[in-house]
């Protein structure tokens, strides 16, 4: 995090006083708590409060914090804010305030301080209502759920995947992928510019964690097969199975909990379609 001029010339400042400071033995503080609204001081319209103090104070060194919780650093201190105070006042009544470019550093870092507060707001608004629907049961997961899933599905899937957005392409590309060189020709032709780079590969999945219909048709095919294409909502797919991993139950069922309870909130989700409408309106984003 880069340092502001402010905090320089707080630590600068603090540890001068700090210095003097050793000289003689601090009287102790006194052992009231202001409140944080209680004003300190005034420079001019601008006040400095007890919070301002506090907030200032942690941003020197733990030694100097020991001084400062004493009566001569706390009055010591207090002069190194007026004095930064001063300068902010000074430079509030100068030319300065109507320039254009600190009136726009200063919007942006509203915009940007708005955007944050509306991503934790919509963050810690969805986490509670998650916990809410897990401790309701709505999306809970029951261990026998977990059991009776990896019973079905005790292993994971590896496939190579060529997307492309074109059905007769899709259907040329998949004859060359039989032929060979599967890993090349992902390369060369996919649209999926991770697994490209990798020759197709994909991470490994467990039935539930994939595109459903790649998923069913990976499950159906022997490792070494090339299939497709297959179509979904991102394009068309050609598929070649690399072969499966069994897994033991503890290395599964995070997983598959994790799966379950996605398909539950899937499900509950779609419940509520009717309440909330969904309109895509831009034809760009629209699936066909």
């Amino acid at each position: 995090m880069p340092i502001n001029k402010s905090t320089v010339a707080i630590c600068l400042a603090a540890a001068f006083f700090c210095a003097c400071a050793k000289k003689a033995p601090q009287p102790a503080a006194p052992s009231e708590t202001p409140s944080p609204n209680t004003v300190l001081a005034r420079v001019g319209k601008y006040a400095i409060t007890q919070d301002d103090f506090d907030r200032k104070s942690v941003l020197v060194s733990p030694d100097y914090q020991k001084f400062v919780a004493t009566a001569t650093g706390k009055r010591q201190f207090l002069q190194i804010l007026i004095r930064e105070k001063m300068i902010v006042a000074a430079a509030s009544d100068s030319e300065v305030s109507a320039n254009p470019l600190y009136r726009q550093q200063v919007d942006q870092m509203k915009q940007d301080l708005d955007n944050r507060l509306k991503e934790f707001q919509e963050y810690v608004l969805t986490k509670m209502w998650l916990d809410s629907l897990t401790k309701k049961g709505t999306i809970a997961v029951a261990e026998d759920e977990i059991r009776a899933y990896y019973t079905k599905y005790p292993y994971e899937i590896s496939v190579s995947d060529i997307m492309i957005d074109s059905p007769s392409q899709a259907t040329d590309l998949l004859r060359k992928a039989k032929a060979g060189n599967f890993a090349g020709l992902a390369r060369q032709y996919s649209l999926d510019a991770d697994s490209a780079k990798n020759g197709g590969k994909l991470p490994s999945f467990i039935v539930g964690e994939f595109l459903p219909e790649l998923e069913n048709a990976a499950a159906g095919m022997k490792p070494g097969e090339t299939q497709g294409p297959f179509k979904t909502k991102t394009g068309y797919h050609i598929l070649h199975k690399n072969g499966e991993n069994h897994l033991s139950y503890g290395q599964a069922h995070d997983r598959i909990a994790m799966l379950l309870e996605k398909k539950k909130l899937d499900d509950y989700l779609n419940s509520m379609k009717s309440k909330y409408p969904v309109e895509v309106l831009d034809a760009n984003y629209k699936y066909e």
